[in-house]
Order: C-alpha cells, then structure tokens, then sequence
C-alpha cells in the first residue's frame, strides 16, 4: 500500500513528541477522531513504564523513530506518523532530529513549558529540511495555575513567532496542551490528522 504522507513530530528531548503519538493510537482506537482509520503498524522503541496515561520514559540511545502506520478508511490511503526519540543528551536528540526532518514531508513542532524555550529553539538551527509553513505544540499546559496561563502562553507565542519569523517560516497554529492531563490534546490531533488531508 502506497504512503501517502509521513508527518515528523520534532522538539528538544523530552518534549512529549512520543507521548503524543501513543496519544493518537488510543484516539484512533477509542472511535471519536474526525479520521476513521485502522491502525497497521505501531513501533515503539524500548518502552518503559510510567505514571502518566500516555507517558512513556525511553531508555535507548537510539535514533530510530517510533512510528505509527494506519489507513485512511475514507480514501484507502495509509499514512506513518513518526516521532523521534534521541535519549537524554542534545546530541542524541539532534541526531533523531534530522532523521525525522529528512523522511517527513509534514512536519509538527513540539516544544515544552518544563524547559527554557531559547535552549529548545537550538536544534532547529539544524533544521536543514524544515518546511516553509509549520503548526507549533506547546506541551505541559497543566503547569499553569490558572493565573499565570494566560501570560506565560503569551510570552510563549511571542518567543515562537519571533524565531520562526527571523528564519521566514511561518508558524500556521499554535496550540497549548497536557499529555499527562489530557487537555488540549483532541484539538492538536485534529490538526495533525487535518495534515494528512492537505
């Protein structure tokens, strides 16, 4: 069966790129994503436990992605959601990185809130194979008392535009969410699958 878009999800290690992918597995299952699909194939590299949902913590140093394949029941078309691994060090996970940015013809940024913005924006300086248009995940929403959300996801967006504009790639969407509350994640897979029809 012929492929018919790879989409690379990309971000600094520990971003929440695979959580995110285990996350659409379950939404494609569980019958409410806008796609109805049948998952063919799912690839996680050396899972280990954990107390999130949709957690997995990684101990390989691989930079093999994990991916997941499955069909568009609508067109008959399949389509491999990929999400990069890459370890606990800046250079395994620039590594994974430019895996991913070479096989994808989609791509979705993952950042994370846990992390300084500016040390995450480093890997995209070896972005070689980015899109000229890219959509933009913005991970542990449930850090955010209710107070501070509305500044920090405005600082946040602020910082994001303005390193993509300096490189002229235009940021599509921005979106906010929580792979270990859940919240925000249907509208993000929403955009993700809305890529595979475009």
């Amino acid at each position: 069966m012929k492929v018919l878009t790879n989409i690379g999800i990309i971000g600094d290690f520990h971003s929440g790129k695979v959580e995110l992918l285990r996350f659409l597995v379950d939404y494609i299952k569980g019958g409410t994503a806008p796609l109805k699909a049948e998952i063919l194939k799912t690839e996680f590299i050396e899972e280990n436990s954990s107390s999130s949902k949709y957690l997995d913590t990684l101990s390989t140093k691989t930079i093999r992605p994990h991916r997941v394949v499955f069909k568009d029941l609508r067109t008959g078309k399949a389509h491999t959601l990929y999400a990069s691994g890459g370890g606990d060090s800046k250079e395994e996970s620039r590594m994974a990185f430019l895996t991913i940015t070479r096989i994808s013809s989609r791509v979705v940024m993952l950042f994370s809130l846990n992390h300084d913005l500016e040390s995450q924006f480093e890997i995209l300086n070896e972005g070689r194979f980015l899109p000229r248009e890219i959509p933009v995940g913005v991970n542990t929403l449930d850090l955010l008392g209710a107070e501070e959300r509305i500044m920090l996801q405005k600082e946040a967006r602020e910082k994001i535009m303005g390193f993509f504009q300096e490189r002229k790639i235009h940021v599509s969407q921005i979106l906010f969410l929580s792979t270990i509350t859940g919240e925000g994640l249907s509208n993000f897979m929403e955009l993700v699958i809305s890529l595979m029809r475009t």
